[in-house]
């Protein structure tokens, strides 16, 4: 458990660190648990030659181009040093021109981790909040 976290650790350094070239180079964003998002849309000028070039192939020469992106951003997580410590948390097609694609640190839920630690902060607060009031009437 220790060793997850302490990667995570790292694994957010390296993002944080790497924000401005993958927003830039990839248009990807980073939220504040260092998930990695981003809407992958073909251009429409893009889109309807290959409608109209390939009707029936379409959808995926569509398929290829995302998956090449992936593989783009994929290997240049890899050259940064995030080998095996990530994994796709959303692959889904929006429409005909867009897919959504968010990464995550894979080896700990980061989402349940934030939340409990926000209901341990609100428990805090709370409990030093009515502490405090009991301290007041006595």
């Amino acid at each position: 458990m220790f060793k997850a976290i302490k990667n995570y650790l790292f694994y957010r350094k390296i993002i944080n660190k790497l924000k401005p070239t993958l927003l830039t180079n990839f248009g990807v964003k980073v939220d504040m648990l260092s998930r990695l998002y981003t809407v992958f849309t073909i251009p429409e000028r893009e889109y309807k030659e290959l409608v109209s070039q390939y009707q029936e192939h379409s959808d995926k020469l569509i398929e290829i181009e995302f998956k090449g992106y992936k593989k783009k951003l994929d290997t240049y997580l890899m050259k940064q040093g995030l080998t095996e410590m990530y994994g796709i948390y959303l692959e889904e097609r929006a429409n005909e021109r867009q897919f959504m694609l968010a990464i995550t640190y894979k080896h700990l839920d980061v989402l349940f981790w934030g939340n409990i630690s926000r209901l341990i902060l609100i428990s805090l607060l709370v409990g030093m909040g009515i502490g405090g009031i009991i301290l007041l009437f006595i």
